[in-house]
């Protein structure tokens, strides 16, 4: 490989390629889903590039966010990370590497050795759980999900999930938009779940809904699945998901608004829209970013397993 990687925004065109290469490295961390990659590029800077069956990544955001990506492909990565290097030493740039699993650590440990140092961040770890365990809550750990999805039903009556389409598109804008608007003015809500969403801050949620607006305009050229909730006739939760690798999907956005979201709209949702994701043996429900109410709404369903990230430094004296 050149000593120059071409890196350049991310397009649609480049779907299906960067899901052959995460797919082949067996990654599951949500920064690795194309849907990611793409909406949020102007956010975090993000830069891609698809180079002997591998992807290659640079962030220019901050903090975690700031870096190379661990190169994500078929076979030994040594290659690749020599490419890495080569970019790096080219460009002037630092060799440094965000949002790195422990299995990508082990090998930049073996590759690195003394010269590279990890800063932890569990913020970053993914939460990913078992699909049938979202769709089915089952047993005395999910009794009181359970409990709020059958609130949830007989408060409003009828409760149906419809797939995002052309024809509920509007349905699910109009609930993002009124997500930003009820989460700009709370200070709270009364539903687990609901906190949680109202718990960034406003930077994010306007980068968020942003996001959302390009997925709702793009959601089938990107590869996306989705499904708008109405209760009693009315829209009242959306959500929108992809598959990151064969059997793997990762929950991008779930929005849920007004009454329907104090009374559990959050939890039915999650449930139904698990229960109808095609193949999906695992879900991952993305990070909690270091905030308390979206950290303990992601421990409430019982994750299988937290995705650890880190960040990698490699100090190699020239």
């Amino acid at each position: 490989m050149g000593a120059m990687i071409p890196f350049r925004e991310p397009s649609p065109e480049d779907r299906e390629a960067v899901f052959r290469a995460v797919s082949a490295s067996g990654c599951a961390g949500s920064d690795a889903s194309f849907a990611n990659l793409f909406l949020l590029r102007r956010k975090y800077g993000t830069l891609a590039a698809l180079r002997g069956g591998f992807l290659f990544r640079l962030y220019r955001g901050k903090g975690s966010r700031r870096g190379y990506a661990f190169p994500l492909g078929p076979g030994d990565p040594g290659p690749a990370l020599d490419a890495v290097r080569a970019d790096a030493e080219e460009s002037g740039r630092p060799l440094e590497f965000c949002l790195v699993d422990g299995a990508r650590a082990e090998i930049l440990k073996a590759k690195f050795g003394d010269a590279v140092r990890f800063e932890e961040n569990r913020g970053d770890a993914d939460y990913l759980y078992r699909a049938s365990d979202l769709a089915e809550l089952p047993g005395r750990t999910y009794m009181r999900k359970r409990n709020r999805i059958a609130k949830f039903e007989r408060t409003f009556g009828s409760v149906e999930l419809r797939p995002l389409s052309a024809a509920t598109a509007g349905d699910a804008r109009e609930i993002a938009r009124r997500w930003l608007e009820e989460a700009e003015a709370a200070g709270g809500a009364p539903d687990e779940d609901a906190r949680a969403e109202g718990s960034e801050d406003a930077e994010s949620r306007a980068a968020e809904s942003g996001a959302i607006a390009e997925a709702l305009e793009r959601f089938g050229e990107i590869g996306l699945r989705g499904a708008v909730l109405y209760a009693g006739g009315a829209p009242a939760a959306m959500t929108m998901a992809s598959e990151i690798a064969p059997g793997v999907w990762d929950v991008h956005f779930e929005k849920a608004v007004g009454e329907f979201a104090a009374n559990g709209a959050y939890a039915a949702v999650n449930r139904l829209f698990a229960a109808g994701l095609p193949g999906a043996r695992l879900v991952n429900r993305e990070e909690d970013l270091g905030i308390e109410g979206l950290r303990r709404a992601k421990l409430s369903y019982r994750p299988a397993f937290l995705l650890d990230k880190c960040r990698a430094v490699v100090e190699e004296r020239r």
